[in-house]
């Protein structure tokens, strides 16, 4: 919220005045025309951090779960990975193997992130 505040702070007025002026804009013009297309990095910026965050509650899920919760209805592929690397001892590759699919998830949700917005940017 913070990132998102700091960035409407800092969109100059003289836009919002030069759309009144121009055509007489209604709030909905200038907030798709002028607020949406300056905060789009913000989104962007802010999709990619939640994608990797979501990833990353490991610690908080097995300590108040225990790993995983009543017939494992809060299981992650994190804890999951840990149970079969440490818990259940299958020292195979599986739990590498879950945390390379993890990996992969965050990759591609990531890529589809960047390049949905170089396509609306319409860069190549």
């Amino acid at each position: 919220m913070i990132l998102f505040r700091a960035t409407i702070v800092g969109i100059p007025e003289e836009l919002y005045e030069a759309a009144n002026i121009d055509g007489g804009a209604t709030g909905w013009q200038r907030f798709k025309n002028i607020t949406l297309p300056l905060l789009m990095p913000i989104i962007v910026t802010s999709a990619i951090l939640s994608v990797i965050g979501s990833l990353k509650y490991f610690d908080l899920i097995y300590v108040m779960t225990g790993g995983g919760g009543p017939n494992n209805s809060t299981e992650l592929m994190a804890t999951y990975m840990y149970k079969q690397t440490f818990t259940n001892f299958s020292m195979g590759g599986y739990g590498s193997s879950i945390s390379f699919s993890m990996f992969i998830i965050a990759f591609i949700v990531t890529l589809f992130i960047l390049l949905g917005d170089k396509k609306r940017k319409g860069t190549d």
